[in-house]
């Protein structure tokens, strides 16, 4: 595990990693990513002056635990971040998680700040406070960082199950977070990760080139005609949070 040091100030790009050698696998989650982007962001909320080591591995082996709780012993059970955050584990688990939900038809912040051609609100299949962005290619995720910005709050982003996170730390800084093991091309190292980053246009490009790096070649492998596998890889699914106010 290597630490970069606190989230100091940086002109653009990314300003600090740290980057664990272990990942949500290596603790027996298999299809934990939900529960670690969960207790990531919990992490960088509650700490957003630095993140340690010894924090950081917490979250994963915390992560995967739920995981299991959850599912009881499924490992390829792919779990949906707000389901787990309203079920009755939310509390347990998360307690001092809040999900901020939106109001009915449309939802307070975001509407205003994203265009509406660009978001879709799939109230049948995820109810309350969940939101789906498409076709959240790089201009879009681009946009949606403007609005969490504003919004200084985190997010967990689901895509084809495949669950990250994000927390915008104010003044267009971002931590970009996964319990998948990906490499980082800025560090040369390969993990699971906390990145923060400075810059709307380069932490979209992060999140692009290095989170959703296998999206390309699933994108490629696809039928043309397969419009619901298609629509599924290049949307986004969000689940807002913020910490509660005891």
């Amino acid at each position: 595990m290597k630490n970069g040091g606190s989230f100091i100030t940086a002109d653009t790009g990314v300003m600090k990693t740290i980057v664990s050698e272990t990942s949500q696998f290596s603790f027996g989650g298999e299809s934990a990513c939900s529960f670690g982007a969960l207790s990531l962001a919990r992490l960088v909320l509650e700490h957003k002056s630095g993140v340690t080591v010894p924090l950081f591995t917490s979250a994963l082996t915390t992560a995967t635990e739920h995981f299991s709780l959850y599912t009881q012993g499924i490992t390829s059970m792919h779990c949906n971040a707000f389901e787990v955050l309203t079920s009755e584990f939310g509390p347990i688990f998360y307690p001092d998680l809040q999900v901020i939900t939106f109001s009915d038809p449309e939802p307070l912040e975001l509407i205003e700040l994203l265009s509406k051609d660009k978001i879709v609100f799939p109230h049948v299949f995820l109810p309350l406070g969940d939101i789906t962005i498409q076709p959240a290619l790089l201009p879009e995720i681009a946009q949606l960082l403007i609005a969490l910005d504003r919004l200084c709050c985190a997010t967990v982003c689901v895509t084809m199950g495949y669950a990250f996170g994000i927390c915008a730390l104010g003044e267009e800084k971002f931590a970009v977070f996964d319990s998948h093991s990906k490499e980082l091309k800025e560090t040369s190292e390969r993990g699971s990760y906390i990145a923060v980053i400075a810059g709307v246009a380069e932490a979209a490009r992060f999140i692009c080139e290095c989170t959703l790096d296998s999206r390309q070649a699933i994108l490629e492998s696809i039928d043309p005609s397969d419009v619901a596998q298609i629509e599924a890889v290049t949307s986004l699914q969000l689940c807002l949070l913020r910490l509660k106010s005891f």
